[in-house]
């Protein structure tokens, strides 16, 4: 297993990535903005895994925001071909951006799961 982590600030943020490789599935857990500022950062840290990884989970929980340029930035391991992508516990804001963009089935199924469970539970 292999594990890496980075950081970039902006002024208003910060912005950081973990990274946890078992076997050909790449764990990326982020966190703060990822937007136009921060992707080209992401970009270069999923380049080493690209040939590494045949499948990657973004966990965005903590993300506070997401743009276009952070979207593409998750998509980039893969040229764009998002089969092998799927999203853990997407925060309010990714979730927003997802359902825009029409990327919903991104979101991991328990995903999914836990937001219904927590949305009726405040009813």
């Amino acid at each position: 297993m292999d594990v890496a982590s980075g950081h970039h600030s902006t002024n208003d943020s910060v912005f950081s990535a973990c990274f946890r490789l078992d076997a050909n599935t790449l764990v990326v857990t982020l966190s703060g903005e990822l937007d136009i500022a921060t992707a080209p950062s992401l970009r270069d840290q999923l380049l080493p895994f690209k040939y590494r990884a045949t499948r990657v989970v973004y966990e965005l929980g903590h993300i506070t925001f997401l743009d276009l340029g952070g979207l593409r930035a998750l998509l980039s391991l893969f040229d764009g071909d998002i089969g092998g992508v799927s999203i853990s516990e997407p925060s309010r804001p990714v979730r927003r951006l997802l359902e825009i963009v029409e990327l919903g089935s991104l979101v991991a199924k328990a995903s999914v799961r836990a937001a219904d469970d927590k949305a009726s539970l405040a009813v």
